[in-house]
């Protein structure tokens, strides 16, 4: 018999609470790590939240659903980066895991840790305004 608390299904962060890319990136890769267990299925959703970087113009939006299958420990959110021709001053947006939730029959369940969300910087590579 499997006692509950040898379940551990863990719980959900970002691996890193910011990340600093050049505006000619073409797109960061967030990384979602699942710590403390592997057991079960966890699912977490996910979206871009602009701050000074503008939805469309600077990123494109994203929004969806993780899931973790068991052993599974670290999946990617893929965002878009917009390259533009203007010198700007570096711009921000977010990612942010909301909602987590686990699969049918999984107990200990701790949904999300010290780091559910991150900050993207968008570093301008423009040297001349245009």
């Amino acid at each position: 018999m499997l006692w509950a608390s040898c379940v551990t299904p863990g719980f959900f962060e970002i691996e890193h609470s910011s990340y600093v890319v050049p505006e000619n990136a073409g797109q960061v890769q967030i990384s979602v790590i699942r710590l403390g267990g592997k057991d079960g299925q966890i699912r977490v959703k996910y979206k871009t939240v602009a701050r000074s970087a503008a939805a469309q113009t600077d990123f494109l939006p994203v929004e969806g659903e993780l899931v973790f299958e068991e052993g599974e420990d670290r999946k990617f959110i893929v965002v878009q980066i917009l390259n533009d021709n203007v010198r700007e001053p570096a711009e921000m947006f977010e990612v942010q895991l909301f909602d987590a939730k686990a699969g049918r029959g999984v107990i200990n369940f701790r949904g999300t840790g010290s780091k559910p969300m991150t900050v993207v910087t968008i570093q301008d590579d423009d040297s001349e305004k245009i």
